[in-house]
Parts: structure tokens; C-alpha cells; sequence
């Protein structure tokens, strides 16, 4: 790897991509579905609709599904999940796994003697009865240890109650200070219908009469994290959402971020109780919001996209987007030795709509998908 490359890809790391962008680094497209789906969870709460985002990886499904809880954040409890912060594995979680971990995010919002209650019964159904099993699940304070939300905080009767030490609360940046423990299943799917599958629709109403009961409001399940799932997207959709109707028929309302979609494969269910909404990121013709997306990700790492700097060897084999970002970027403040060797060129107040379109996939979760979702 060359000089130039190493410092690139340093730059790339504090520019932390992959990460959704939060409240100060989220630029609304102008297709964003945000307003539309808050508008009709809020027209029928009584009927807890379940909303899909959909749309390919890297598509922005993350950040519109935080713009879509801090939305609505005034009227509607929010449950906030986050799967991958939680250590869990999108590649494996089951459509009776996520009832569970759902019904458990439920549990934060009910007094720590009512929560411990009904978390014994939802670990019991959950193990299947299996005494052994349900041991596994620990208490509900580690439980809720292990599960994080969207700003990767832990629950607070964790921390409340002194669980975590402190040197793990230290190191837990971003994420749940330990994994969320789950059972390993054989792999099937549980149907709604089955009794295992009743059983633990019953437990979640329960948990969700309380809840309501408690917050004296409408409560809605934001869930984020089946994004990594390497070449299993179309099979892992239809095993959580389409084979089984546990998610779809759960007794609050649901916002979830879709496994992403393939160019072989598309998958639908509207009729199987979920309403899907595309997520399509910024339009070719909106240049001034991908200015301002990337300016705020420049800003945030203390980067100054203003000045140009060149990398001293074009290296032909280095990704379309990663060289185009190279060009405008250096050290806010950092002497020319902490930038790429660089070339007089003329100053560039933006760079073209064609470069923002190749690189932007990699800033901010949002961009043009290259495929169509559902």
C-alpha cells in the first residue's frame, strides 16, 4: 500500500462511514418517506401498523428510521433496537428471536418490579419451558444490559443497578456493554399459529397491555441491524417477515430497516401485514443536499473539504469513490505534511454532481440504490 493510500484510508476511519447519520449529520432527500410514515403511524395507532423499510444497502434505511423516531419521539414511546450494537447476528436471528428481543425493549418502559415478572414469563416461553434454558437468558438486568438502542446506550436499570464493571462500561463505545443472549434455535421457522408461536403472542400482549397501561400513550418499535447479512438477504426476508406472521401481527406498532435488497431477487409482503416503503436516498438532481451531507461529515471529523489536495500516485486499482473524496480533503489545521502530497490545481467550491453520486454511497447511509426495493 502506498504512502498516499494509508493516509486515505486514516481519513476514510475518521469520516466513520458506515455509521447512520444522527440527529446532527441527518440531511433530509426529497424523497424521504419520513413525514409520510409518521403521518399515517399517527392516523391509526389503534391498529399498530407495521412498516418495512426497504431498499439497497447503504440505501439510507438507517437514517430515515432515526428521523422517523425522533419524529416521533413528542407523541408515540418509543422502543429503540439496534441488533448489530447489541451483538447480534442479523445472519441468524429469527422472526421469534426479534419477538423476543422486542418484547424485551417493551420491559424498560415498566417499573423494575413489574418488568422483572413478566420477563421471567417471556424468558420461560421464549426457552420453551426448558428450566436450563431459560437460566441461559439471565436476569432481566443483563438482559437489558445487552441490548442497545439507537445511540448505543444501555438500558438504565443496568447501570442503575451497578451490573456492568466499569471497565466494560468504559470500553462499550457505541454498543451495548455485553451481547444480548440469545437461544440457539434448530433453524426453523415458528408459524403464529404454531404453540410455541401462541404462546409467545400471548406473553407480548400481556407485556404490551402493561406498557400502555404505564405510558398512557401509543408505543412503536423502532428496529435496526439486519443489514449484514452477506448474500442471504432474499431468504432471510422471507423466513422473518413472510413465512411466519409473529412480527406482523404483534399488538404495537413497528418501523424495521429491511435486509436489503438483491438484483436477483424481490420480495414482498404488503399482504402479509406489513406496509413496505422504499428508501431511495438522494435524487441525481439534488446536488445541494449531497454538498451539504458530505460537508457535515467533513465537519464532524474536523476535515476541511475547501482545500484540494491531490494524492502524489493514482493508484488505478483504489475504488472510483474513494479517490474522488481524496481530492478536496485535508487536516482542519494540520500542516501540508499531514496531507496527500499534493499538486497545484485550481479551488473547487463543490465537487461534481457525477463524483458526489459515485462517493456518496459511503457517507451518511444515504444515496441512489441500484436497484429497485420490493
Amino acid at each position: 500500500m502506498t504512502e498516499a493510500a494509508a493516509r486515505w484510508r486514516k481519513l476514510v476511519q475518521e469520516l466513520e462511514p458506515n455509521l447512520p447519520a444522527d440527529r446532527t449529520l441527518y440531511v433530509k432527500p426529497l424523497r424521504s418517506p419520513a413525514d409520510r410514515i409518521v403521518s399515517d403511524l399517527l392516523a391509526v395507532p389503534g391498529n399498530h401498523p407495521k412498516v418495512l423499510l426497504v431498499g439497497a444497502r447503504g440505501g439510507g434505511k438507517s437514517s430515515e428510521l432515526r428521523a422517523i423516531s425522533r419524529l416521533l419521539a413528542s407523541q408515540v414511546r418509543t422502543v429503540e433496537i439496534d441488533l448489530d450494537r447489541s451483538g447480534v447476528s442479523a445472519s441468524s436471528v429469527s422472526a421469534f428471536d426479534l419477538l423476543y428481543i422486542c418484547a424485551l425493549g417493551l420491559l424498560r418502559l415498566l417499573p423494575d418490579k413489574d418488568a422483572e415478572a413478566l420477563f421471567d414469563e417471556l424468558a420461560r416461553v421464549y426457552a420453551g419451558g426448558q428450566e436450563e434454558q431459560k437460566q441461559r437468558l439471565g436476569t432481566l438486568r443483563t438482559a437489558l444490559s445487552g441490548l442497545a438502542d439507537f445511540a448505543g446506550m444501555v438500558a438504565k436499570t443496568g447501570l442503575a443497578a451497578g451490573s456492568l464493571e466499569a471497565g466494560a462500561a468504559a470500553s462499550a463505545v457505541g454498543a451495548a456493554a455485553i451481547g444480548l443472549r440469545l437461544l440457539v434455535g434448530d433453524g426453523g421457522v415458528v408459524a403464529e399459529s404454531s404453540p410455541s408461536g401462541r404462546l409467545m403472542q400471548d406473553i407480548c400482549a400481556k407485556i404490551a397491555r402493561s406498557v400502555r397501561e404505564a405510558v398512557r400513550s401509543p408505543i412503536c418499535v423502532m428496529v435496526d441491524g439486519l443489514e449484514k447479512i452477506n448474500g442471504e438477504a432474499g431468504e432471510r426476508f422471507r423466513q422473518v417477515f413472510e413465512q411466519t406472521r409473529l412480527l406482523a401481527d404483534t399488538p404495537w406498532s413497528a418501523v424495521i430497516a429491511a435486509p436489503p435488497c438483491t438484483l436477483t431477487q424481490t420480495n414482498c409482503v404488503d399482504g402479509r401485514g406489513f406496509t413496505t416503503v422504499p428508501v431511495w436516498g438522494f435524487d441525481p438532481d439534488e446536488p445541494s443536499n449531497l454538498r451539504d451531507l458530505l460537508a457535515r461529515r467533513f465537519d464532524d471529523a474536523d476535515l476541511d473539504p475547501s482545500r484540494c489536495v491531490a494524492p502524489a500516485n493514482s493508484n488505478a486499482s483504489r475504488p472510483r469513490a474513494e479517490a474522488s473524496l481524496a481530492t478536496p480533503c485535508r487536516l482542519r489545521g494540520a500542516p501540508s505534511s499531514a496531507c496527500f502530497p499534493r499538486k497545484p490545481r485550481p479551488s473547487r467550491a463543490i465537487m461534481s454532481t457525477s463524483a458526489f453520486r459515485s462517493s456518496v454511497r459511503r457517507w451518511g447511509g444515504v444515496s441512489t440504490p441500484t436497484t429497485s426495493p420490493c
